[in-house]
């Protein structure tokens, strides 16, 4: 298959992320819990700001509502503030990293990320 062709297959993949972290495909709910997981684990936020789902060598373009990154979970865990993300992902983030967005919801920077993750209400 050509570049182009390819480009255009991943451009038009069809998935696509709700503002509360509940992916879809073709605006079916994916309904498998372990393959949200799966697909939260994949996600990549490009420098560019576009979002990507890899799984193995493949990946596609997913449409995201608001961000790509949601924290379910907060711990404090030997003197740290850890947070836990859809996909069972846990890393370190700094007491000063949080906000009010707009939306009047609890977002968090982490370092090395361009964008923030969203605080879902059980965090």
């Amino acid at each position: 298959m050509d570049e182009a062709a390819l480009e255009a297959l991943r451009r038009n993949s069809g998935l696509s992320l709700s503002d509360e972290g509940v992916f879809s495909f073709h605006g079916s709910e994916v309904p498998n819990p372990r393959v949200q997981a799966l697909f939260h684990r994949g996600l990549a936020v490009r420098d560019d700001g576009e979002v990507t789902l890899s799984i193995g060598g493949k990946w596609a373009y997913v449409a995201v509502a608001t961000v790509a990154r949601f924290v379910s979970g907060l711990a404090a865990r030997a003197g740290q503030l850890e947070a836990r993300f859809l996909g069972d992902v846990i890393r370190a983030v700094a007491p000063d990293a949080f906000a009010i967005g707009p939306d009047d919801r609890v977002y968090a920077w982490f370092d090395g990320d361009p964008v923030p993750a969203k605080l879902l209400r059980p965090a």
